[in-house]
């Protein structure tokens, strides 16, 4: 049997992250559109980068790249719905599938 809902990354990561929305005031959802990762995290995301561009990883460097990808997947979605809040001005979207 064929399952009614998408396999596509993001748009499981927006159904599982829609209700965050709610709760987003619309200055939260303006702070929440802001964040990103500071000097150091980023300086450290291009040397895992370079190192496995490099193939140079080891197992725990590789793992803790996936981490920071997958951690970044979910704040996009996140800053998305609060972008949406903001411009909606506080209303909170339905899940659609």
């Amino acid at each position: 049997m064929e399952s009614q809902f998408s396999t596509s990354p993001s748009l499981i990561l927006g159904c599982l992250l829609e209700p965050v929305e709610c709760c987003l005031t619309p200055e939260g959802a303006r702070e929440l559109v802001n964040v990103k990762a500071d000097a150091v995290v980023q300086a450290h995301l291009e040397e895992l980068a370079d190192t496995g561009t490099a193939g140079e990883t080891s197992a725990d460097e590789k793992l803790e790249y996936e981490t920071y990808v997958r951690a970044s997947e979910c704040l996009e979605v996140l800053q998305a719905h609060g972008a949406c809040k903001d411009v909606d001005h506080g209303s909170c979207h339905q899940p659609t599938r």
